[in-house]
């Protein structure tokens, strides 16, 4: 699991991440499983047994990241209720994460 090599804190960051997309208004659902890959209900499944994730999990919680990054939703400051560095701080452990995951595949 790639989610091994993140630490405590950015394991939360990851987590508060989920709750964002599952909670929050970034995401309508007629997009939801677009953009995430999963629907909301499935990303609510793997909140409750993060961090023990498989590779599919790990993915969508991937996707949940770069879309809060990416997605035009233009609630940055909705954003901040769930992750308290906000884009910055989710900016840095997608890049962790997917600086492992790259690393590993090499």
């Amino acid at each position: 699991m790639a989610t091994n090599t993140l630490t405590e804190h950015q394991i939360e960051v990851v987590r508060n991440c989920l709750v964002a997309a599952i909670e929050g208004p970034f995401f309508e659902d007629w997009e939801f499983h677009t953009l995430i890959g999963i629907d909301r209900l499935e990303l609510k499944e793997i909140l409750e047994k993060w961090p023990a994730t498989d590779s599919r999990d790990e993915n969508a919680a991937r996707n949940v990241m770069g879309n809060l990054l990416g997605y035009p939703h233009g609630q940055d400051g909705a954003l901040l209720r769930y992750v308290s560095g906000g884009r910055t701080e989710i900016e840095s452990v997608f890049e962790t994460w997917s600086h492992t995951q790259d690393s590993r595949a090499l």
